[in-house]
């Protein structure tokens, strides 16, 4: 529900030309998709020059923290636009409009760990990609296809920054790289919104109706 009232409203009203398939799945397919997901996200903690399980106490900093979440997330997608899985189209679209969208609209996004991955993907897609466009009728778009080369990219920068063996060397130059996305904000923000999520004034002001999770409605 939170995806079909919320997310799949946000993307709508925001990416022009953007695929839905994702808008035709049903409850179960969601959960399937949700399942999926977290799957491949979280083998991906395991793998690479810094597996999570062996670096927990710099991969819990905030900023290497939030390079970890958007490289697994990354990975993810990558995995399903080479291997096709069951669903792959939407469980791609299902992960990009919640990162990119539905994280930073929350009301507390500039101290919200979540908010900030969000944040920071689409400012750096707007950096250094090509897939994410300014839009002239709506106020952009987004070319899936063209969005694998960046996130392909962007891992092996992230990767790049893994190959510290140090994990304090890794968190300092973790903290410089983010810092280009999101900048300091105002006492009690762990950032401040960047000018690159030029979007955020409209993605605030989309209405959603509040959820309701009755015990009917989650047994059924």
């Amino acid at each position: 529900h939170i995806y079909h009232e919320d997310t799949l409203k946000r993307a709508r009203a925001i990416f022009e030309h953007a695929p839905f398939k994702s808008a035709q799945l049903s409850p179960d397919r969601t959960y399937e998709a949700r399942v999926l997901w977290g799957y491949l996200h979280d083998y991906f903690h395991h793998c690479g020059k810094k597996p999570f399980h062996l670096h927990i106490q710099a991969k819990m900093n905030f900023f290497a923290g939030i390079l970890e979440e958007v490289k697994v997330d990354c990975q993810a997608i990558l995995t399903l636009w080479e291997r096709q899985y069951d669903g792959w189209e939407e469980i791609i679209e299902f992960v990009l409009y919640e990162r990119l969208l539905r994280y930073p609209s929350q009301h507390n996004a500039t101290r919200n760990f979540d908010s900030g991955t969000g944040y920071f993907l689409f400012s750096w897609i707007i950096e250094n990609g090509h897939s994410i466009q300014r839009g002239e009728e709506k106020p952009v778009s987004l070319d899936l296809s063209r969005c694998m080369d960046d996130l392909k990219k962007l891992v092996a920068e992230i990767e790049q920054l893994e190959e510290l063996e140090d994990d304090s060397a890794y968190k300092e130059a973790a903290e410089r790289y983010v810092r280009q996305y999101l900048p300091p904000g105002r006492e009690g923000e762990r950032f401040s919104v960047p000018e690159q999520y030029f979007i955020d004034e409209i993605n605030k002001k989309i209405e959603t109706a509040r959820l309701r999770f009755e015990r009917e409605r989650l047994e059924a």
